[in-house]
């Protein structure tokens, strides 16, 4: 599960990464709000912790809540939203946050404990409604849950970082994702060198359609990589 923390207090933001990895998820941080909307569609998070007033940044809370309960991710379940208050909670603004869109709400001070468990929760409600799986073009089948590929009938031997890469582009089909996207998300560090990337794709290209590579993961010249858009989902 992948979590992005929408917060300006640096510090908190440490310890609550810190404190969320260490449960096994993979959190991200931005701090500025003008920024998060942009963030949350490049990343495709799972769950955003979204503090009320970001200091830092024009777009507050509220309003960035607002946006994403308005998005496609959200409208389908696939998209939680946790929002938190600093120290003083304006009359109603817990309300106001359910009312917005937000899954939950917290007030600080609260123990990080306290964050998990809310974090859990609406990462439960999230995972059930995450597609079991997806058909690209009729002849590519994933299955998330069980982390398989079927390709032509034949199920496909790919590695940990090839289906890791594969589900990525998967989440959505037609979207060109670009190298630092692809590294930030799945290798999880910019410090890969590039031609890590494009060896990768080739291996997992040639895996999925060996007579015509290109059929299924595309080359945007300039930008990155992207997963061809015909495609159904499955619940």
């Amino acid at each position: 599960m992948k979590i992005l923390l929408v917060d300006d207090e640096a510090e908190f933001c440490i310890q609550a990464q810190q404190f969320l990895q260490s449960e096994g998820y993979n959190v991200y941080i931005e701090t500025n709000g003008d920024h998060a909307l942009d963030r949350i569609a490049d990343l495709l998070p799972d769950v955003v912790i979204l503090d009320v007033d970001l200091g830092l940044g024009g777009v507050d809370g509220r309003a960035i809540c607002a946006r994403l309960a308005q998005s496609a991710e959200y409208l389908e379940g696939r998209l939680g939203v946790l929002m938190i208050s600093g120290h003083y909670i304006a009359p109603n603004d817990e309300v106001i946050g359910i009312e917005l869109g937000a899954d939950n709400y917290l007030t600080k001070p609260f123990e990080l404990s306290q964050l998990s468990a809310r974090v859990k929760a609406i990462a439960r409600r999230v995972q059930a409604n995450l597609p079991e799986s997806i058909v690209i073009d009729e002849g590519l089948t994933i299955y998330f849950n069980r982390r398989e590929v079927v390709c032509n009938g034949e199920l496909c031997a790919l590695s940990k970082l090839e289906f890791n890469v594969l589900a990525y582009l998967a989440r959505s089909p037609g979207m060109a994702r670009t190298k630092a996207e692809l590294l930030e998300n799945v290798w999880s560090t910019p410090h890969v060198e590039e031609g890590s990337i494009a060896k990768c794709m080739s291996v997992l290209r040639r895996k999925l359609s060996p007579m015509e590579p290109e059929r299924y993961i595309q080359t945007i010249y300039g930008v990155g990589y992207r997963l061809k858009s015909t495609s159904t989902v499955f619940n």
